[in-house]
């Protein structure tokens, strides 16, 4: 969806059940809705001898379309001549927290030296209490200069501390 040039989608949880779905993700740019991620309900999948989770996507490809810009030809940008800095965060969370709001938590608190951040392990299990998961955050930061390990590491404390003050996170041990 990058080279379609659309603004921001930001993702609206949604932990109701009902016979289909047991959670899903609306999506949306502004304020229109462009669809929906969903994971196929317990029932169901019982009912249908699944053994697997089920994702399932609903995209409106008009919305979509509609919200890009003008000019959608692919854009290339010049690789940088200055390293980037690669760092891993692993935080705990109550297993009801949703992922995104972790992320857009993190892109906000890290600012704009943070050029990526994606989710690369979600782990429940043995030295994780019940009804907590963790969940670990590979982040790039990268600027035009040199960046120096303690400007990343303030990045990182601003992170962790907006993690815990807007959703209870505490960093892995």
């Amino acid at each position: 969806l990058g080279t379609l040039d659309l603004p921001e989608i930001t993702e609206t949880p949604s932990t109701q059940p009902n016979a289909l779905t047991e959670y899903r993700l609306e999506l949306h740019v502004g304020k229109q809705r462009v669809g929906v991620i969903a994971r196929i309900s317990d029932e169901l999948a019982e009912t249908h001898d699944l053994r697997a989770p089920l994702f399932v996507a609903e995209l409106n490809a008009d919305v979509l379309f509609a919200c890009a810009g003008k000019d959608n030809n692919v854009r290339y940008a010049p690789i940088s001549r200055f390293p980037a800095v690669d760092r891993d965060l692993a935080v705990v969370v109550p297993d009801t927290q949703p992922v995104g709001p972790l992320l857009a938590t993190i892109r906000q608190a890290a600012g704009p030296l943070l050029q990526s951040v994606r989710v690369f392990d979600l782990y429940r299990g043995v030295r994780i209490e019940g009804g907590q998961k963790s969940v670990a955050f590979a982040l790039r930061f990268l600027a035009d200069r040199t960046l120096r390990d303690e400007e990343v590491d303030g990045r990182i404390k601003k992170v962790v501390k907006a993690l815990g003050r807007d959703h209870g996170a505490q960093l892995r041990a």
